[in-house]
């Protein structure tokens, strides 16, 4: 695709990883490398739809006269987040045996919320693709890394990781340079920003079955990640900002479902604002 020539050529990308796993990968099934290559695949794919979103976001601090330091860091994680599809599809060829595709982009699925001032949305698009977003990456990476054992899958989530433990601050940023009155006009808001971002990283991440040793943990694995930074990271975050969220907590200690029935009682949720897929909830037993 021109995006991927223009902004990172293949060869650089694939340097990158540090071993070429011939034995361990041989060692796999073609069932299990076919899955694997499918997953990797599948996170190349949901890394360039967090690269249009943090695209989106320099724009949207652009907006908001956030300044240009901060602005022009959202755009270098812009660029982080290509290094990242790259990463993804080196990992996903070596696993299928051949060079795999570009992936398609998807649209950054959070339209205008109804009521929302165009200053309030390019601050909602400031949280939901940074605060949340990138934290649910960051935990999931995390998780990942913790699980896997081979080299080649754990090459490509420490490159990742460095990177992404340096996005969601781009929010936090933003966030304290707000005054009072801002942040109780998006704290209305949140409880549909965290579950539209849960809602499509459901969809969008985890496997059924055990293939974490290679950088691919299960989905129950990923729900204890999610659920983990949701409680321990981004409320308390939203807390110490005087935006005590008690919606969030409420739904969280129900299971944080995300069926539709329990969306439509989501006050502001942004109606087909998210993938219709990963209808799940916790299980707090």
């Amino acid at each position: 695709m021109a995006i991927a020539s223009q902004h990172l050529p293949h060869t650089q990308s694939a340097l990158r990883l540090t071993f070429d796993g011939g034995r361990e990968i041989d060692a796999l099934s073609d069932a299990d490398r076919t899955d694997l290559a499918a997953c990797w695949q599948a996170r190349a794919t949901n890394e360039l739809y967090a690269s249009a979103a943090l695209r989106r976001v320099s724009g949207a601090l652009n907006e908001l006269s956030a300044g240009a330091a901060l602005t022009s860091f959202a755009l270098s994680a812009h660029e982080d987040e290509l290094r990242h599809v790259e990463l993804c599809r080196a990992v996903a060829g070596r696993f299928a045996g051949h060079e795999l595709p570009w992936p398609s982009e998807t649209p950054v699925e959070l339209p205008e919320f109804s009521g929302a001032t165009a200053r309030l949305t390019a601050a909602l698009h400031v949280i939901a693709h940074t605060v949340i977003a990138e934290t649910f990456s960051s935990s999931v990476l995390e998780s990942s890394l913790r699980l896997a054992s081979g080299r080649v899958a754990r090459s490509a989530l420490v490159q990742m990781l460095s990177d992404e433990l340096d996005h969601a601050p781009i929010g936090w940023t933003y966030l304290a340079g707000t005054t009072d009155a801002e942040r109780r006009a998006i704290e209305p808001f949140l409880h549909a920003l965290v579950a539209a971002e849960l809602k499509r990283a459901r969809a969008a991440l985890g496997h059924t079955r055990g293939l974490a040793s290679h950088g691919v943990p299960t989905h129950a694995a990923v729900e204890r990640a999610l659920f983990g930074c949701v409680r321990e990271s981004i409320l308390p975050g939203f807390l110490s900002f005087g935006m005590p969220a008690h919606e969030i907590w409420t739904w969280l200690r129900k299971g944080a479902s995300t069926r539709p029935e329990a969306l439509r009682d989501v006050a502001n949720f942004p109606d087909g604002g998210c993938f219709t897929g990963g209808e799940e909830s916790f299980d707090l037993r």
